[in-house]
Order: C-alpha cells, then sequence, then structure tokens
C-alpha cells in the first residue's frame, strides 16, 4: 500500500489523492493538503521547518488562515528555538 493509500485509508484515499494532485496541478501539494485535513482543526498551531517544501509552506501562507488555523516557521538547526516554541 503507498503512503497516500495509508493516509487517505486505502485505494479511495490514493484516488481522492490523486484527483485533488490533479486539481491543484501538482500530486505533492495535494498529499499535503489531505494529510492537513485529515490532522488539523480550527485552532490549531502547525510549526512548519523553514526549509520545508516551498508549496507545503505556501499552503500555510494562503490556505490554513480559512481553516482557522495558525502556523510558524522554525529554523530546524536551532533546536532550542524550536523547544521554546512548543513550550
Amino acid at each position: 500500500m503507498g503512503a497516500g493509500a495509508a493516509v487517505g485509508g486505502g485505494a479511495g484515499g490514493l484516488e481522492l489523492a490523486t484527483r485533488l494532485g490533479d486539481k491543484l496541478g501538482r500530486r505533492k501539494k495535494a498529499a499535503i493538503t489531505l494529510v492537513d485535513m485529515a490532522m488539523l482543526k480550527s485552532g490549531d498551531e502547525l510549526l512548519i521547518p523553514d526549509n520545508a517544501y516551498g508549496p507545503g509552506k505556501d499552503l500555510a501562507r494562503q490556505e490554513l488562515s480559512r481553516w482557522g488555523i495558525t502556523h510558524r516557521f522554525y529554523d530546524p538547526a536551532d533546536a532550542a528555538a524550536l523547544d521554546a516554541m512548543i513550550g
């Protein structure tokens, strides 16, 4: 079973990810979107490494706020800063 199928709950999830990828024009962005939709809810905050996949960062900047989800970028080489962000 591929990663998309595992995230989506089987072959139907993979089909959904594929259709989202066709619509968005990038399968990777569709996979990121699918995981975000499944795992996050309004009021959540997402910590994203500043060297993350570009379209994934764009999704956070442009879409997550519409879902009521905040985000912050962090330097993955600075463990102390990440620890402070987590609390």
